[in-house]
């Protein structure tokens, strides 16, 4: 069962309690709560799994964006070194090979941007929502010790 249906389904136990008349506490089944935290605890290694599975293909792409610029820079500088004259064959050449380097640098940044942004994101909204499901529990499940 995913995270978040187990979270909801521990919310649900708490907030559907019946409630002890004339005040605000409420009875909820320990053993489902408790049951319900060790199925959460169980599930937190694969959400991280799955995070660091992003974080990695972000380092995947940023590398292999690298490269490609890497290689883009090479082939400028290789047409560069290769042309011997200064005819204007040579210098359309040149400037080829200077836009060939600028774009391929330009397309380098952009993955790289968007790769670092999208795994960001992820990670952003997973670490929320886990942050968030956590405090929401430590507010709905009383501490064992002062129940």
């Amino acid at each position: 069962m995913e995270l978040t249906e187990l979270m909801d389904q521990l919310e649900s136990t708490v907030s559907e309690a019946p409630y002890i008349p004339m005040t605000s506490k409420a009875v909820i089944d320990q053993n489902l709560c408790l049951e319900l935290i060790d199925r959460i605890r169980a599930a937190l290694p694969e959400e991280l799994a799955e995070a660091q599975g992003i974080l990695a293909a972000k380092e995947r792409i940023l590398a292999e964006a690298e490269s490609e610029a890497q290689e883009l820079r090479q082939l400028g500088r290789q047409q560069l070194e290769q042309s011997a004259s200064e005819s204007e064959a040579v210098a359309v050449a040149k400037e080829r090979a200077a836009e060939i380097v600028a774009e391929g640098e330009r397309q380098a940044r952009e993955m790289a941007a968007a790769a670092l942004e999208y795994s960001s994101s992820i990670y952003g909204r997973l670490e929320d929502d886990l942050t968030g499901m956590l405090e929401d529990l430590r507010h709905r499940v009383p501490d064992k010790q002062t129940a």
